[in-house]
């Protein structure tokens, strides 16, 4: 009976030994995040990721466009540099095979094929990019690029 006993004391002594350094190593991981610096970088990916979105509502709106029944009117807005005024232009789109349409869905492929490799740049540098730097780790500038740049 004794040694059922203190086996089960050993037992536990065990699990809690396992439990403390389990802890432990989770404490370490979280003091190696910057906060600030994931929030930045899933702020980066939200912003892509709305882009895409909007994207691919831009070319499904095109795809459904048919001279019977659904026409759209896409707006194209800008500042024009010189005035500071709010421009605008209506582009009629009747049907997925028109000169417009077939800009606009070139447009959108277009932003699609640079906004995707940024995203997935971004991504795949999340774990690099949200652990701090020890303070021995960052790197002295050198005096010519301070110099030139007024770093002080």
């Amino acid at each position: 009976m004794s040694v059922i006993f203190y086996g089960l004391i050993l037992f536990c002594f065990v699990k809690f030994c396992q439990w403390r350094s389990s802890q432990g190593e989770s404490l370490t991981a979280d003091d190696d995040m910057d906060f600030s610096r994931v929030v930045e970088e899933t702020e980066k990916i939200e912003a892509c990721n709305r882009q895409l979105q909007t994207l691919e509502n831009l070319l499904t709106d095109i795809t459904i466009c048919n001279s019977e029944q659904h026409h759209k009117v896409f707006v194209l807005s800008w500042v024009n540099e010189a005035t500071g005024e709010n421009m605008s232009f209506d582009f009629w789109v009747d049907s997925p095979s028109s000169d417009t349409a077939k800009a606009l869905s070139e447009l959108a492929y277009t932003e699609r094929s640079r906004i995707r490799p940024e995203l997935q740049e971004i991504i795949d540098g999340l774990p690099r990019n949200s652990r701090r730097t020890p303070p021995n780790m960052i790197e002295k500038i050198p005096s010519d690029v301070v110099k030139k740049h007024n770093l002080t």
